[in-house]
């Protein structure tokens, strides 16, 4: 599954599409920076994560009920490209 088509999901879509998805790096949706070391993403509970690149938020939960976002997006481990700062 490439960028866009897994941007197109919904965020409910997109967590169950993850656990499918191998061989890719994990980026962030807001900034593009490769989040964890590419590792897969994980739902947060009672809490947010944010992306150390940009501060966006990757996911949030919270005790309300509401469905977790996921401001992830996979590219494939040889497509990937690391920006040294």
């Amino acid at each position: 599954m490439i960028k866009s088509k897994f941007l197109k999901l919904s965020h409910s879509d997109r967590w169950g599409a993850i656990k499918k998805i191998k061989g890719v790096l994990w980026h962030c949706e807001h900034c593009g920076a490769i989040i964890d070391g590419g590792k897969r993403p994980q739902r947060m509970f009672m809490g947010s994560r944010h992306c150390g690149g940009c501060d966006g938020m990757l996911t949030r939960r919270t005790n309300g009920g509401q469905g977790d976002p996921c401001h992830y997006y996979p590219v494939k481990k040889k497509e990937a490209v690391t920006i040294n700062e």
